[in-house]
């Protein structure tokens, strides 16, 4: 019986602590009529108005540049004169495509995306230097968005990253 007790403690303590250790939210909301969640451990660089730009940790940036072990995540509206593969083609010019998929969503907003292209692609920066930059390109009505994480090549928290902007994909909501 003292053997249940423990199990019964041990569990109702690991319980307690994966739940008071729950990742808190917060929710940007552009000039432009669109919304997002974000993880409030990531910190949000002024830019501009109309898009959100995320560091993943509290790190000096030095001009562009931000430093190992960290990813920028990006979202913004697009331009919706021109169709998503254009877009597509436009960013991701002069880079390698690793792959390009549909991704579906099963916890999209109402006003969201369901589904967007996700494509991942690698960038040079210099000679051994790269980058690894997934994008979230999704349509809502007539508006294009997307949600685009960056990190260096064989960063250990690269599969984090991808999650987090797949949830920021997913939270995106478009006022009407």
């Amino acid at each position: 019986m003292r053997n249940v007790f423990l199990v019964v403690v041990a569990l109702v303590t690991l319980l307690g602590s994966a739940l008071g250790s729950a990742e808190q939210w917060k929710v940007f909301r552009s000039e432009s009529g669109f919304s997002v969640s974000y993880p409030s451990n990531w910190f949000e660089l002024k830019v501009a108005p109309k898009r959100l730009d995320l560091l993943s940790a509290n790190r000096r940036v030095e001009g562009a540049i931000f430093p190992d072990g960290v990813a920028q995540l990006v979202v913004e509206e697009l331009p919706q004169s021109l169709p998503i593969k254009t877009l597509i083609e436009n960013n991701t010019k002069g880079d390698e495509v690793l792959s390009s998929e549909k991704a579906e969503f099963k916890r999209h907003t109402a006003n969201g995306c369901s589904q967007a292209q996700r494509v991942v692609t690698k960038d040079e920066l210099g000679p051994g230097r790269y980058t690894i930059d997934t994008g979230f390109y999704c349509e809502v009505g007539s508006r294009k968005f997307l949600v685009f994480v960056t990190y260096y090549e064989g960063d250990k928290g690269a599969d984090q990253y991808r999650t987090v902007a797949e949830r920021v994909i997913e939270s995106l909501s478009v006022g009407r």
